[in-house]
């Protein structure tokens, strides 16, 4: 829930400023894919999260990349890899549960959540703010995991309260990629960008491999 009180000084909020991934147009904001996803900055209150705006950086007279800095290092200190839970019914697809309703900001934390990020990255879906899910893409059971990961999502976005996005995006290692999602009343088909396409060659080799020797 977001709520607006009044804006305190930026000492009193500091350790409870938190990084919120949210569609771009904000402000106060950075980009981290374009038309997409950015990354703008909320203080957590009992009451809920208020978001902070330019206005409150201007009144702070705070530099925004310095803030952003702060909110993920407070991220960081709540955030654990023991929150990924594994999709029984489906190998291969996690889901992060925080309890904190900033689900999505912890693919700003992907490769330290991760334990290291696989050779051809992971797919991403941040169906609303509490969301994320996600597909390492590392064995065989990610190729089939990466068709339950795209109609859960969008299925997730349609039904929530505060939808973020329907869209799936590839993280390579080191930045994330739009894998633009288009759908009708039966199925949902990807395009993904060229480096996934090879990502996804190289899986499907290694997958024939594997099952090859066994």
């Amino acid at each position: 829930m977001m709520v607006s009180p009044p804006r305190p000084e930026l000492a009193r909020v500091q350790s409870r400023l938190l990084p919120q991934i949210r569609t771009p147009g904000s402000g106060a904001e950075r980009i981290l894919v374009r038309d997409h996803l950015a990354i703008g900055l909320v203080v957590e209150t009992p009451e809920g999260y208020f978001p902070v705006r330019d206005a409150d950086l201007a009144s702070w007279s705070a530099d925004i990349d310095l803030l952003l800095n702060i909110a993920i290092e407070n991220l960081h200190i709540r955030s654990s890899s023991d929150a990924w839970v594994p999709v029984e019914t489906v190998p291969g697809i996690l889901v992060y549960f925080g309890g904190d309703g900033q689900a999505a900001a912890r693919i700003l934390l992907l490769e330290e959540l991760l334990e290291s990020c696989p050779i051809e990255g992971a797919l991403v879906m941040v169906p609303a703010p509490d969301q994320l899910l996600c597909v390492p893409l590392e064995g065989p059971d990610a190729l089939e995991a990466l068709k339950v990961l795209l109609a859960a999502g969008q299925l997730a976005h349609q039904v929530s309260e505060e939808p973020l996005s329907n869209q799936a995006f590839w993280y390579d290692g080191s930045e994330f990629h739009l894998v633009p999602l288009f759908s009708d009343d039966e199925n949902v088909e990807a395009l993904p960008p060229p480096g996934l396409l090879e990502a996804f060659e190289r899986m499907t080799v290694l997958a024939y491999a594997m099952a090859a020797e066994a």
